[in-house]
């Protein structure tokens, strides 16, 4: 059950990636972005992880394991991922997060007009390295209006 969810994660998530990384100029990669198809894909993530993590809390409560688990200490948190649940939460998690980042990027950069091959670059070390690409970006967007601002004085 826990390996069709993970595949269900990915399979969710991974035609909005590759639209993004590879077509990010096509039209239908802009129409499918500005219309609320990209929200119908937050909200199967947003219930797989409801799903998932009811089930990892409800198996820790039957289990006994919820009294080792704790987010203040690296020893809490070690036992929460001993749990695949857990991982499986996690990384739901980090999909949706990683994914809403590269929602975030791509629309921003549409406006500014980033070009394509950046714009991939910088959306593909979203994909593997979330907040690493979100701080690629961040940078670019920062020298790209010290840049404009120059040009205009």
């Amino acid at each position: 059950m826990l390996d069709a969810l993970f595949v269900l994660s990915l399979v969710v998530s991974a035609p909005f990636w590759l639209l993004l990384i590879v077509f990010p100029r096509r039209e239908f990669t802009r129409s499918l972005f500005t219309t609320s198809y990209i929200y119908l894909c937050f909200i199967i993530l947003g219930a797989l992880y409801l799903f998932t993590l009811v089930g990892a809390t409800t198996n820790a409560i039957a289990t006994g394991e919820i009294g080792k688990w704790g987010l203040t200490s690296l020893g809490g948190l070690s036992a929460m991922f001993a749990s695949p649940t857990v991982v499986l939460v996690v990384w739901i998690h980090l999909v949706t997060m990683d994914l809403a980042g590269g929602f975030m990027i791509y629309r921003a950069a549409q406006e500014l007009n980033m070009r394509s091959l950046t714009l991939s670059i910088i959306l593909f070390f979203t994909l593997l390295l979330g907040p690493l690409g979100i701080l690629i970006f961040s940078l670019w967007r920062v020298l790209h209006g010290m840049r404009s601002r120059m040009v205009e004085e």
